[in-house]
């Protein structure tokens, strides 16, 4: 009799409107968007409120939309593991040292609710941290932190969270620009006197000779015999200089 008295109610339990078994909802920050993912099991008549500036909304299952001043209703009749998605701007506020989540509870009934933080933001320390309620789990899958709550029923969730070390990465992609911009520079001009050397050393070498006997032609050429004779001979003479009784 007991066993019958537990079905009835859990019947009529599921049957009153906008009853939800088993509700999970995930919040993912992605920026400055927030991109929601609703999953009942059991719905009866669900009235269900989303943020008025709610876009690229999917819904597995038929529904009216309709749209107010300050949000916008999904109404179904019933349906069984369905699921409801949209991305909306309102829950991110952001302050010069800081950015929250600031969540209204618009499904008004108990359900297991995930938040994933952007790529790179992390929690406050602990003097500064806001999480409200608390979590009932606080983890990473790698990439990013996430908080969870188990049977949430409060009327909003709020967690600030912050972008350690962003200015930190600006300074290190502009101080790897320019340490590529050095070597790019330092490659270059290696390459450019490699090639002055090597064109260098592709030039024919001038014996000391044939040098003598070019400057001896220059300095020769307009002069008569006995002109040529005496500058040869100061030519070969340390200092190209000679006493005039030698040179006679």
């Amino acid at each position: 009799m007991v066993g019958k008295f537990c079905v009835l109610a859990v019947l009529l339990l599921l049957a009153m409107p906008g009853v939800m078994a088993g509700t999970q909802v995930t919040y993912q920050i992605i920026e400055d968007n927030v991109l929601v993912e609703i999953e009942f099991d059991t719905v009866s008549e669900l009235n269900l409120r989303i943020p008025s500036d709610a876009t690229a909304i999917e819904v597995n299952e038929r529904y009216n939309l309709t749209e107010f001043s300050t949000f916008k209703k999904i109404k179904i009749g019933s349906a069984t593991n369905l699921k409801i998605s949209y991305i909306t701007k309102i829950p991110i506020e952001k302050t010069r040292d800081a950015s929250f989540f600031i969540l209204k509870n618009e499904i008004l009934e108990t359900y297991n609710a995930s938040l994933f933080l952007p790529e790179g933001a992390v929690l406050p320390s602990e003097e500064k941290k806001l999480i409200v309620p608390s979590a009932d789990e606080i983890g990473t899958d790698g990439r990013r932190i996430f908080l969870k709550w188990n049977n949430f029923d409060d009327e909003q969730i709020v967690v600030a969270y912050e972008f350690v070390g962003k200015i930190n990465v600006l300074y290190l992609v502009t101080a790897l620009v320019v340490i590529a911009a050095l070597v790019i520079f330092y490659i270059i001009q290696t390459r450019k006197l490699k090639k002055r050397a090597l064109k260098a050393e592709a030039k024919p070498k001038i014996s000391k000779a044939v040098k003598m006997e070019k400057r001896e032609e220059e300095l020769t050429k307009n002069l008569y015999e006995e002109e040529k004779k005496i500058v040869r001979y100061l030519l070969n003479k340390k200092d190209n200089e000679s006493w005039t009784k030698e040179m006679v």
